[in-house]
């Protein structure tokens, strides 16, 4: 991610956001981009719809026990592109790529919709802080994006979509970019955003934790 844009993102995330702060005319201005408006696109979706498309996909998961998650330590957010080929007995499925999270254009949906998503990247932050408390351990969520990510203004939108809930529990936080992070820094909750080229310098591994920095 460029310096200058990333220096935007964090200069607008130093403030306090305002819903008006968050449109995405303004919000690109700030950020460099040329954005445009999706209102009477978001105006056009019947959440109702979604809703239920939403809740038969979930039922028809459970009745096949696809749900359950065998590891505790990891599993697998996203979606996964396929084809289909049919034939007159049957049908094959052709899988083409998996994608790591479904966090890419939810600007185009509904406030509901990008809540929900957004509500479950948070479960895990929430579980996190949870599991933190008797350790007196910091929280660091690493938040990778492409280089010259031209939806970084969705990232904003995200983060302070936690950033508030995170306030609302009385707990400190910071938002640090690779080029600023320091491990040393004391807050309960620390957000660290990255392109993944530097993201993927700093990043080290062992059987159940990720590390940045040498950093938990």
């Amino acid at each position: 991610m460029g310096k200058n844009l990333l220096t935007k993102f964090l200069k607008l995330m130093s403030k306090d956001i305002t819903d008006s702060d968050l449109k995405l005319i303004p919000l690109g201005k700030e950020l460099g981009l040329d954005l445009i408006s999706f209102a009477k696109l978001r105006e056009s979706q019947d959440d109702g719809f979604v809703d239920g498309i939403r809740k038969q996909a979930l039922r028809i998961l459970a009745k096949h026990d696809d749900i359950s998650i065998p590891n505790s330590v990891s599993f697998y957010v996203g979606s996964i592109d396929f084809m289909v080929g049919g034939s007159p007995h049957s049908k094959k499925f052709f899988l083409l790529e998996s994608n790591g999270g479904s966090h890419r254009g939810l600007s185009i949906l509904t406030k509901k919709q990008q809540a929900l998503i957004y509500d479950g990247y948070f479960e895990s932050i929430s579980q996190a802080i949870e599991n933190s408390f008797n350790k007196d351990l910091k929280i660091l969520v690493l938040i990778g994006v492409p280089v010259n990510d031209a939806l970084i203004h969705e990232k904003v939108i995200m983060v302070e979509y936690f950033r508030k809930k995170i306030r609302s529990l009385g707990l400190s936080l910071k938002i640090f970019n690779s080029d600023t992070y320091d491990k040393y820094y004391k807050a309960k909750v620390v957000f660290l955003i990255s392109d993944y080229k530097h993201l993927s310098k700093g990043l080290s591994f062992t059987d159940t934790e990720m590390r940045y920095q040498g950093g938990r």
